[in-house]
């Protein structure tokens, strides 16, 4: 014959607290509100675990209560709208999938080809503040129509080479031709 006091837990019981847990709430949450002690709690577990009945139906019936609740929420975030609460449940579940890994560099980048710059023109406008733009998008879109490359870059300062001079004023700008064209 066992001796000691008599166990509080009993069917009535095991089915308020997996009701609690399944809704789904903490196991403190449903200790308190089943005035069962946690420390009651986890030592009925733990004997359901070691194979003593009737604790181990409870320690399954928690379990299942526990599965359950954790379906609830599951669904409850899929319903939501916000796909990054989603996708942390995707990490949280399938971690080795969807979680979070050490930030890792890209791969390097081919390396662009040199462009042919056999037909191309460079346009200077050195010491000439007077430019028609219209006039030089005219004179851009004649050399686009005859197969010239007109995508050059634009550089703001003048090369050190090229000093600007008094009698270059009246003109609206430069042209001078790559080797390929003379």
């Amino acid at each position: 014959m066992k001796r000691g006091r008599r166990t509080l837990l009993c069917a009535k019981l095991q089915k308020q607290l997996c009701k609690i847990i399944a809704t789904p709430c903490t196991i403190r949450s449903a200790c308190e509100a089943t005035n069962v002690s946690e420390t009651a709690f986890y030592s009925w577990i733990r004997r359901g675990e070691e194979g003593e009945r009737p604790f181990a139906q409870f320690a399954q019936a928690v379990a299942g209560a526990r599965g359950k609740g954790k379906i609830k929420v599951q669904r409850d975030i899929w319903g939501c709208n916000d796909p990054r609460i989603k996708l942390e449940l995707l990490a949280r579940i399938y971690p080795e999938e969807f979680g979070r890994t050490a930030e890792r560099s890209l791969p390097p980048q081919p390396r662009q080809p040199v462009p042919d710059l056999s037909k191309s023109i460079r346009v200077t406008c050195y010491g000439a503040p007077d430019v028609d733009l219209g006039q030089f998008m005219e004179m851009k879109a004649k050399l686009e129509a005859a197969g010239v490359k007109t995508d050059f870059p634009i550089i703001d300062t003048a090369p050190a080479s090229q000093v600007a001079t008094d009698d270059d004023d009246d003109d609206v700008g430069n042209i001078e031709q790559t080797p390929a064209q003379s």
